[in-house]
């Protein structure tokens, strides 16, 4: 009886035991499994982040900071990833045997490109400095642009740095020089880059560019700097302001892009892309407003009288008549054409003369009435003088 007793006693313990066991093992299996579903829950949550912000970064444009930390490895590249940020437009090819000349205010014979090339051919044979450069062809440009196109590069810049060959045969005509890389720098030191014995207190040092070359240059980049010119106002309380430097290559002004910050002496300044703002095109060769002379393709307008022909031929000045909104009196370049961008302050200055003549004409006195004790007549005086000559010296012809 004892031995079964024990046996059961045995057969008992042994499956609480295993109860345990397997309770234990069960409590193991849920919380790994409450373990891989965290886990999943982390990873799902995360990937969901990743393509939010994904979406995100795919659907804003790009800022100017965006670009130059993107680009840190491509510095070549970051000229072009700067102009492209807000529109991505295919690069024109460029041909480096061409120079490009303007022709818009020559009064040479432009039409006939026969007769153009063999008149640049014989410029090029009569002048000793580019005696032996020829020229293979000539690629018409918009409006009255014309690339020549030399046989090598060399052909094409030594042509470039000689211009009588084109200002001999075709008088009026410009060559379009090398294409230079503006950067705007910011909080320059004036002790470090004005002229002190200038008495505009805006003339910059005959050597800023040497100097810029040479405390910006690094092995493999050439900080040569072609030309800088201060646009900030005179101030003399201020210590600091703002030029805008002509880099050569563009190797160079991407490199200071992505460094921000340009060296003048023994001063440092903020380096930026410099960007000019469009306060309303206007085309000089139909005088319209909305694009530029080299992309117009109508025929040319007067500025002055609204004739077919260019401003610098019109022969009807004393009879102005504007071509943009169609109305005598005033010229495409006043500020009294109501189309013109800069309308609001020939309205602005007619309202405040407007208001000045209506407070003297108020303050003046009947001529019958005696003034008063203390009062002067110079108000009497200066309210004689017509509209017509005060509207002449408040807004003298704009041509």
């Amino acid at each position: 009886m004892k031995k079964e007793t024990g046996e059961l006693k045995s057969t008992i313990q042994a499956w609480r035991e295993e109860q345990l066991a397997g309770e234990k093992a069960k409590k193991q299996d849920q919380k790994a499994l409450q373990t891989t579903i965290q886990e999943a829950h982390q990873k799902r949550g995360t990937a969901v982040q990743e393509v939010q912000a994904l979406l995100k970064e795919k659907s804003r444009v790009p800022s100017y900071s965006d670009v130059v930390r993107t680009a840190a490895a491509q510095p070549e590249q970051l000229w072009t990833t700067v102009e492209r940020r807000k529109a991505v437009q295919p690069q024109p090819f460029k041909d480096e045997r061409a120079v490009i000349i303007d022709a818009g205010r020559t009064k040479a014979e432009k039409a006939d490109y026969t007769i153009v090339k063999a008149k640049l051919q014989e410029g090029l044979d009569n002048i000793q400095a580019t005696a032996g450069l020829k020229i293979e062809c000539l690629r018409p440009g918009p409006g009255d642009r014309i690339e020549v196109v030399f046989t090598t590069k060399a052909q094409a810049d030594k042509a470039r740095k000689h211009s009588r060959w084109v200002t001999s045969q075709m008088p009026g005509t410009r060559i379009q020089g090398d294409e230079w890389y503006p950067l705007k720098c910011d909080l320059v030191a004036k002790q470090a880059v004005l002229d002190s014995t200038a008495q505009d207190k805006a003339t910059l040092k005959q050597e800023v560019c040497r100097d810029f070359e040479a405390q910006n240059s690094i092995e493999g980049i050439d900080c040569t700097a072609m030309k800088a010119r201060w646009i900030s106002k005179t101030d003399s309380v201020k210590k600091t302001g703002s030029l805008v430097i002509w880099l050569k290559h563009k190797a160079a002004a991407s490199y200071l892009l992505e460094k921000g910050t340009a060296i003048f002496g023994p001063t440092g300044s903020y380096c930026s892309k410099w960007e000019t703002r469009d306060y309303g095109l206007l085309c000089f060769n139909c005088n319209k407003h909305g694009h530029l002379q080299a992309a117009c393709k109508v025929p040319p307008r007067c500025a002055i009288c609204s004739g077919s022909h260019r401003r610098f031929e019109c022969k009807q000045q004393a009879n102005p008549k504007c071509p943009v909104c169609n109305q005598k009196g005033h010229t495409a370049l006043s500020w009294e054409c109501s189309l013109h961008p800069q309308h609001w302050k020939f309205k602005g200055k007619a309202k405040a003369n407007s208001s000045s003549r209506t407070q003297s004409t108020g303050s003046t006195m009947p001529a019958t009435s005696q003034p008063s004790q203390g009062s002067s007549t110079t108000a009497n005086t200066g309210s004689t003088t017509s509209p017509e000559v005060e509207m002449s010296e408040a807004f003298p012809s704009q041509l």
